[in-house]
């Protein structure tokens, strides 16, 4: 729905949405042809209209779509069986019997939760002086905690007989609990692959209630991620056990949504505390 600011979904109106899915849709409809018209609306009169709807599945449509343009007025586009040439659908539209591509289908079959923002985290900060990453939750016995700094230097150098003194930064990771360890930056990777520009595969649920909850696996998380930076909080992602097909579910404090997303995305959720050891690498299940 079209409030006039921007599209809401019906019933989630509080809710942020995806543009870049709403766009979508509507761009599809805004310049949407036919390939041809089969059946005209006073051929369909003739006879038994819903025989002749029947044959293309238009007498118990799959697809219902009413739009409401900007002048007010109704329209109503019904789409029945998929075409014999495979890329077709027929369709009903104001009485005629039409076949327009199915690319259609795509955007018409998904549900309303499909066109919610499905954006988790935004890109990772570049210009900030300390980061604090801790991971807990019941995988982990202890808690894991890394602090990156940026670190700044000055070194001398000298051109064409001048010296002059140039400026740079580096990033700095130490593991403070359990242990105290400094680590590269390969190794922290461990902790920070995932936690930014991080979206759901899909969206699962809404303002879930407690027993919703419990059954995403997430009154007790599995894996919880907490992130600040420069002493303000920025974000906790707290996630549930993989599931048989390598799925989470994942809330973010603040979030209305329960997210679904892939495992293979996510370096912290079975990071457990470290062992020291040559490398200063952390261990994992």
């Amino acid at each position: 729905v079209n409030e006039g600011n921007g599209f809401v979904v019906e019933g989630l109106e509080g809710v942020s949405v995806s543009s870049l899915n709403v766009n979508n849709l509507v761009d599809l409809f805004a310049p949407l042809t036919a390939q041809r018209q089969l059946l005209s609306a006073e051929e369909l009169t003739v006879g038994d209209s819903g025989e002749q709807l029947a044959q293309y599945g238009l007498d118990n449509p799959q697809y219902i779509i009413r739009i409401v343009t900007t002048d007010g007025a109704k329209l109503t586009l019904e789409l029945g069986n998929s075409a014999l040439d495979g890329s077709s659908v027929y369709a009903l539209y104001e009485g005629g019997v039409y076949l327009i591509s199915d690319d259609i289908l795509d955007s018409v079959s998904k549900t309303r939760y499909s066109f919610l923002d499905n954006e988790i985290t935004e890109v990772e900060p570049s210009d900030y002086d300390k980061a604090v990453i801790e991971l807990f939750g019941t995988v982990r016995p202890q808690t894991i905690t890394l602090e990156i700094d940026t670190v700044e230097s000055e070194e001398e150098t000298e051109s064409s007989g001048d010296e002059a003194v140039v400026s740079s930064t580096e990033k700095q990771y130490t593991l403070t609990t359990p242990t105290v360890q400094t680590i590269t930056e390969a190794s922290a990777s461990q902790v920070t692959d995932g936690l930014y520009s991080l979206y759901a595969n899909q969206i699962a649920a809404v303002n879930p209630t407690e027993e919703q909850l419990a059954e995403y696996g997430l009154d007790e998380p599995y894996s919880v991620v907490s992130v600040s930076i420069d002493g303000v909080e920025q974000f906790t992602l707290r996630a549930s056990e993989r599931d048989s097909n390598n799925y989470v579910y994942m809330t973010k404090d603040g979030s209305p949504f329960v997210y679904l997303v892939s495992a293979s995305r996510l370096s912290w959720l079975r990071l457990l505390p470290l062992k020291q050891n040559r490398s200063g690498c952390t261990s994992t299940t």
